[in-house]
């Protein structure tokens, strides 16, 4: 028996005899206090099946996260739209996804009773994944909650030398009074992996020829390397409320204040180990010395944040201003063949207003007035409608809301693609901070029959104009370059899900991309990902079933190399990505609070060739091969509720 087994059925013993409920873990948020309003965590998205649990990986975290490139095996590069990082950012950002990151706050929110929640995904074949979630909370002595979760993943990777092994674990929970005017909210999470390169086939056109049986014995670019990371988060959030509120009226037991000021506290470090003991096929042109060697880049953040904002407790208030105030002050030390230390200092808020009952107007933004983002800052300002009717019992239910965004931000370029000395590379290049300036605008429009949704739509169409300035990309030496210019682009986004008849049920995403240079900036024209699925009843059983298909396409672009050593995938003018249909099929089943898990990933793999969907696309990235076709298995068990 694998021992992740093991220790669930040992966890699932000591464990049964108290819990009686089950914790919530999507939309987190901690509700207790309103300490803030930033202490959210979009970690898990809605999909397709009946309890989440359908997209198999556990490192996808957004909606249209298939849209990358690599596999579970590999890091990720996303192919979904223009990003760039707010405030200081090392780089190495395709390890994030398996990591638990210093800016995601996530807080459990516990019943009154000790509850948990037990997710376990396994795959059948030799490369398959193991993945283990558990969430536990309870209360200690009936005040102070507590929570522990627990992530392991772990798989053999698709072919020789991918193997990825990763563990998290995070602690938290509170500590208040007994007016509630003092909270104490505590983090301790820790991330551990390790994730080995292969560098990708050395010859893909034997790879291609070559009978699927005997692929995993084809030579790769990179027989021992390795990278081992990990990180250490320790977080205080400390809310003082002050300034008694006066009150008309003697009936109100709960003491009232007007203002609140809330403290954070962050340490965090971050390790990135790489060793490379033969670098058969794959040659580093900057390369300080042959001698095979290691190299190894040390964060290290210790940040302060204070912030002022007035409390608001009830509708009266709505109409009013809300806002907050922050100064925030972080340490960095950067350790790799060099030492550098920052001082980064911003000062930023928010604000929300709703005007005359018609408009809901929203913004914030930040200003760096020193440190290795000085003079940084972004600006958001969000306008939305709501026109809804909603009525109760068997009339329909009818919702469309308008949403306008415009966001401008400038930021300094990561600090790996500024300066980076090791035993492998050794730049220290001049970068302008890069811009974008977005215009958003979304129209969302729901329609239900009734309140139990046994027929329901919703769709959504967005549209996104961005200016991107001094760019910076990976060129085909792998060397950090900055565009020296004005990328423009237009993303238009097309979605629309819904359930018909209580039992047919879709969800449609289409994405269209235009991109001005898309040489420079790579993403697909085209891209859509689509779901068909039955929801039924096994007879008279209590058991609920899903059977459905996921269908998933992006158009074909310019591929796109990995590079290890610096964890950047850097241009490749030789080879194209994408034009290469994937289709998963899957069955979930729900029995009281016990889900099961079923899905054939990658169903067209190993077709005849003459039944194939142009093969000689069948790469995430040059030379990395799509996973081949695998059967996944599950279990979801939630404990009481």
């Amino acid at each position: 028996m694998h021992k992740t087994v093991k220790f669930v059925f040992l966890y699932l013993i000591l464990m049964l005899s108290s819990i009686v409920a089950y914790s919530q873990r999507s939309s987190i948020k901690y509700y207790n206090t309103d300490i803030s309003r930033t202490l959210s965590n979009d970690f898990e998205f809605s999909d397709t099946t009946l309890n989440n649990v359908q997209i198999f990986s556990p490192i996808y975290k957004r909606n249209n996260a298939n849209l990358n490139l690599g596999n579970i095996g590999q890091p990720w590069l996303s192919l979904d739209g223009v990003k760039i990082n707010s405030g200081f950012n090392l780089g190495l950002s395709p390890y994030k996804n398996y990591m638990i990151n210093p800016d995601e706050f996530m807080y459990i929110v516990p019943h009154k009773n000790s509850c948990t929640d037990i997710k376990y995904m396994q795959g059948l074949r030799s490369n398959g994944v193991v993945s283990l979630d558990l969430v536990h909370t309870q209360y200690i002595k009936k005040k102070y909650p507590f929570a522990l979760v627990l992530n392991r993943l772990g798989s053999t990777g698709n072919y020789l030398h991918q193997n990825t092994d990763w563990y998290n674990t995070q602690i938290m929970g509170n500590i208040y009074n007994k007016d509630s005017n003092y909270i104490l909210v505590y983090r301790i999470a820790f991330s551990k992996g390790s994730i080995e390169h292969n560098g990708g086939i050395q010859d893909t056109g034997n790879f291609d020829s070559t009978a699927f049986d005997f692929r995993n014995y084809l030579p790769v670019n990179l027989n021992n390397a390795l990278s081992k990371l990990s990180s250490k988060q320790i977080q205080f959030v400390q809310g003082v409320s002050f300034g008694k509120r006066k009150e008309k009226s003697d009936t109100i037991a709960k003491k009232q204040y007007k203002y609140r000021l809330t403290h954070y506290t962050t340490f965090y470090t971050f390790k990135h180990l790489y060793s490379d003991d033969s670098i058969d096929g794959l040659t580093y042109p900057y390369r300080n010395y042959n001698a095979a060697s290691s190299d190894s880049v040390t964060e290290t953040r210790l940040s302060n944040r204070l912030v002022f904002a007035p409390i608001y407790d009830n509708d009266a208030n709505m109409k009013s201003l809300h806002y907050s105030l922050y100064v925030d002050h972080s340490y960095y030390s950067i350790r790799d063949s060099n030492k550098a230390m920052f001082n980064n200092i911003k000062v930023g808020g928010d604000l929300s207003k709703s005007i005359s009952n018609l408009f809901k107007l929203s913004g914030k933004g930040y200003y760096y007035l020193n440190g290795y983002n000085q003079n940084d800052y972004h600006i958001n300002l969000s306008l939305t409608k709501d026109l809804f009717k909603r009525d109760t019992g068997a009339k329909p239910i009818k919702y469309l809301s308008l949403w306008l965004n415009v966001t401008t931000t400038k930021n300094e370029a990561d600090y790996l693609a500024k300066s980076f000395y090791s035993n492998h590379y050794n730049w220290h290049t001049s970068l302008d901070k890069v811009e974008l300036a977005n215009l958003k605008f979304n129209i969302t429009n729901l329609f239900s029959n009734n309140g139990n949704h046994k027929t329901f739509f919703k769709q959504s169409l967005s549209f996104d104009y961005y200016m991107l300035k001094n760019y910076v990309y990976y060129n085909p030496l792998s060397m950090p370059t900055q565009y020296k210019g004005t990328i423009t682009g237009t993303t238009v986004n097309y979605s629309l899900t819904g359930m018909f008849r209580k039992h047919f049920g879709f969800n449609f995403n289409a994405n269209y991309n235009f991109v001005s240079d898309n040489y420079y900036l790579r993403l697909p024209k085209y891209a859509t990902k689509t779901s068909v699925y039955y929801v039924g009843k096994y007879f008279k059983s209590p058991m609920n079933y899903q059977v459905g298909v996921d269908v998933f396409w992006f158009s074909q672009i310019q591929s796109y190399l990995w590079n290890p050593v610096a964890g950047v995938f850097y241009f490749d003018n030789r080879h194209m990505t994408g034009n290469y249909p994937l289709m998963d099929l899957f069955f979930n089943a729900e029995i009281y609070q016990v889900q099961l898990y079923l899905k054939l990933e990658h169903a067209l793999w190993g077709l005849p060739t003459q039944y194939q969907f142009l093969p000689e696309q069948y790469y995430s990235a040059t030379a990395f091969p799509m996973q081949p076709r695998a059967i996944r298995f599950g279990i979801r068990w939630r404990f009481g509720g």
